[in-house]
């Protein structure tokens, strides 16, 4: 019932609406701060969904990623929480030098109704070229790799991880998860895609779930404009804090405007179909 009424009052009483969660969620991350900023699980992952990526260097642009998701051997529609997934975790060798494209995925919050209108997942698809897939010792191949930041929740609390899935594994996840996915084909340099994928797995290794997941200042949204920011010139930065560093722009969380702020900073070259998960 409630459903049905938001979606049909006036505009302006939405407007009003949004206008009114979004200062109650300032509010709340404000002055109710979950934890401190930073503290160490030891690598005591909980959630068998999840888990660090490590990085080594093996020569030049290429690197050995360890534990990527690479699918969930007994997925299904509709996917059982309940049940005891099977992730598939790999080690992949992948060639930085061969990246083609880098994707923008914005993807609204599917379970909270009216609310996946102003919240939003966002995260990076990097792909690569045909002749240089990213590679593991037993013949898996894949020409794309998703950097999704995820809260990991264990018995010492909330915390932020990168988590680095194979794209077929994050849009089976999708579909089965009845997700909805935009995709925007990004405007860098070759430069700019190489340095990007760099700095991705660089700060996922270093954090590795050393800090806590914060709904205000330490969350998917935020840690994915800052990782872009790395590879922009000044001028065409983002500016997502309202205080930098302690009240995030609850406006960069809504996925209508995604795509205008990236419009706006020249970061958009093509917009793709959308992926859908449930019709």
């Amino acid at each position: 019932m409630f459903f049905y009424v938001f979606k049909n009052i006036s505009t302006k009483v939405k407007y009003l609406f949004l206008f009114f969660t979004y200062s109650a969620i300032i509010f709340y991350g404000a002055f109710f701060p979950s934890g401190e900023s930073v503290a160490s699980v030891n690598g005591d992952f909980s959630s068998f969904l999840f888990r660090a990526v490590e990085t080594r260097q093996i020569t030049g642009e290429v690197y050995l990623l360890s534990n990527v998701r690479c699918g969930i051997e007994n997925a299904s529609k509709p996917l059982n929480f309940s049940a005891r997934l099977n992730p598939v975790w790999k080690n992949l060798r992948v060639d930085a030098g061969a990246l083609e494209d880098v994707y923008l995925i914005v993807e609204p919050l599917a379970f909270y109704g009216p609310l996946k209108n102003i919240c939003t997942h966002n995260c990076l698809w990097f792909e690569f070229r045909q002749n240089h897939p990213a590679a593991g010792d037993d013949g898996f191949k894949t020409y794309g790799i998703v950097a999704s930041g995820q809260m990991l929740k264990n018995l010492k609390g909330e915390f932020f991880l990168f988590q680095f899935t194979s794209k077929e594994d994050y849009f089976e996840l999708a579909y089965y998860t009845d997700r909805n996915l935009r995709l925007y084909k990004l405007d860098l340099s070759a430069e700019q895609k190489k340095r990007l994928f760099y700095n991705a797995i660089v700060t996922a290794s270093e954090r590795a779930a050393k800090e806590r997941y914060h709904i205000i200042y330490n969350h998917c949204v935020n840690n994915m404009f800052e990782l872009i920011n790395t590879v922009l010139p000044s001028y065409q930065r983002f500016n997502p804090w309202l205080v930098h560093g302690i009240i995030f722009n609850p406006v960069f969380c809504a996925p209508d405007f995604n795509e205008l702020i990236f419009n706006f900073h020249g970061l958009i070259k093509e917009k793709l179909p959308m992926f859908r998960g449930s019709y």
